[in-house]
This record gives C-alpha cells, structure tokens and sequence, in this order.
C-alpha cells in the first residue's frame, strides 16, 4: 500500500493534499480526516523513509475543537418548543451555498426548505408523528447527501393521542402521556359538544356505558396553564357491546 493523499468528512480545501504533511483551514463544525492508501502496483515504487504522515489544521476564528469525532456524532439537532413548533439547526458547513432540509414520510423523502441559514422553524408541527429529518446541501451547484451525522429523530407528542377499548360494559379510555403536562381533562361529546367528565393526572379512565350505545370521548392536556386545543379529528367513539 503507498500513500496517496487525504481526505475529510466534510468540504475543505487542503494544501499540499498529496504531501506527507498537509494543511487547511478548520471550518465552525468538528472534521474527521483520514489518509488515503493504494495497493502497491508493478510500476509503483515504495516509498522510502518512514511511513508517517501528519496534517495541521490552521485555525479560522472558530474555537471548535481540531479532534477528529466519531462518523455518528449528532450534527443536527430537532427540538419541540411550547407553542407546539419545531425548531432544527444544524453544523454549519464550509463551501456551502444552500442547505436543504428533508424528513421521511412513508418511505420518501419530503422537503421542508431550502435555504442559507442553518436553523429553521417547523410551525404546525404534526401530532402523534416521528420526524426523521436529513440534510442536503448545495456545493458547487450540486446537491448532495449530507455525511454521517446529519441526520436527526424526534417522536412529537404535544396533545393526548385517545385510545377506548371496552369489555363488560366498561369503557376504558387511555392515552400517550404529553411532555410537561400538570394534568389532563376529559371530555364526553353530547349532542355534537363537548361536556367535561374528568380531570386526572393519569393516563387512563374508566367509565360505565350501556350495551348497544356508542360514546365518544375527547382528551386534552394542560401544559404550563394552557389547555391543548381540541378538534374534531381528536374525538374518539366506542360501540359497547
């Protein structure tokens, strides 16, 4: 094997990138560089001397720590904010003109934006949805993939999702616990509105109903003295047998 050169996990600009000893400049976000190796070949002498190489980093003004970081260190970032948004940033990349946000749905990729910063708002986040969210960018005028590590999971869970089951005239209704809720208000729906019935720190009540009649149920959560807003679509109902 000789060696041939280095290589990064992210865009940078070396110089002297086939010398034994290389420099370039550090960009805002950690770099993992790795020397490039050939096998030996008939036309191909070997090297003499020592098999050391070595490469220097000059530093810009960020103070970001030259350590090389595993392929999977988390470069984006997803958060959940008290008004229900989402908030993403991600580790700034040098060279690049524009980024590209995307999150999976049913097995393709959905784009939320394009643009040149590195930290967006999701407003209207979904409810009960795991967002998988990845990274493209423009360099060059080509799009590609973000290396490893731009990528970023986050299940958003900020109003009840309700589940009724029933068995022996009982209705039991359950529902995911909301992040931060104080306590959680149950509503029964009579005549197309909405009665309360219950409020509990649980995650599940137990009511009574009759056989042949179908009930229907709604929960909300308070989080930090605010009641999540109920629709429609969060009502629930249940035949009891």
């Amino acid at each position: 094997m000789y060696f041939c050169g280095w290589d990064s996990d992210v865009p940078v600009e070396f110089e002297n990138i086939e010398g034994r000893t290389a420099t370039f400049t550090m960009p805002a976000s950690d770099v993992e560089i790795s020397a490039k190796f050939k096998p030996l070949g008939p036309d191909k002498p070997k090297p003499s001397g020592g098999s050391s190489t070595s490469i220097t980093p000059s530093h810009s003004s960020s103070s970001s720590d030259v350590s090389a970081k595993t392929e999977t260190a988390q470069k984006i970032r997803a958060e959940l904010n008290a008004d229900n948004s989402l908030t993403v940033d991600w580790d700034k990349i040098t060279g690049v003109s524009k980024y590209g946000l995307y999150y999976e749905k049913n097995g393709k990729n959905v784009k939320v934006i394009e643009t040149t910063k590195n930290k967006v708002t999701i407003r209207n986040a979904k409810n009960n949805f795991t967002y998988k969210f990845k990274l493209k960018y423009v360099i060059s005028g080509q799009t590609v993939d973000a290396p490893a590590g731009y990528t970023a999971e986050l299940k958003v869970y900020y109003k009840p999702v309700l589940k009724l089951i029933q068995k022996n005239s009982k209705i039991t209704a359950s529902w995911n616990p909301v992040p931060n809720a104080e306590y959680y208000k149950v509503y029964k729906v009579v005549n197309g509105k909405l009665k309360f019935v219950a409020k509990t720190t649980k995650t599940a009540v137990r009511f009574t109903g009759k056989p042949g009649k179908t009930y229907t149920y709604s929960v909300s959560a308070v989080v930090g003295g605010k009641e999540t807003e109920l629709t429609k679509s969060d009502r629930k109902s249940i035949k009891v047998k």
